[in-house]
């Protein structure tokens, strides 16, 4: 695979990796591992919620409101005290 960057993107490739010691093409892969694995955590984390939500695990708009105004309050009260 080929990559070509210019400009500020180029500069910014350049001085990460002077400062992380490794070689552009070294440093791209690092960040392109990273940023893949992150992306198929969101996946799996949205997956699980839609099954979830297909599931029945829902609660309403309202419920939802009322349970973060409770929570609110709690932690109101909480830090009262």
């Amino acid at each position: 695979m080929t990559l070509t960057l210019s400009g500020a993107a180029a500069d910014k490739l350049r001085r990460l990796s002077e400062a992380s010691g490794h070689d552009p093409a070294t440093y791209v892969g690092v960040m392109l591992e990273e940023h893949f694995a992150e992306d198929m955590a969101e996946i799996a984390e949205l997956k699980r919620r839609i099954e979830s939500a297909d599931a029945g695990n829902v609660v309403s708009h309202d419920e939802a409101r009322d349970q973060l105004r409770r929570a609110i309050a709690e932690a109101a009260r909480d830090a009262a005290e």
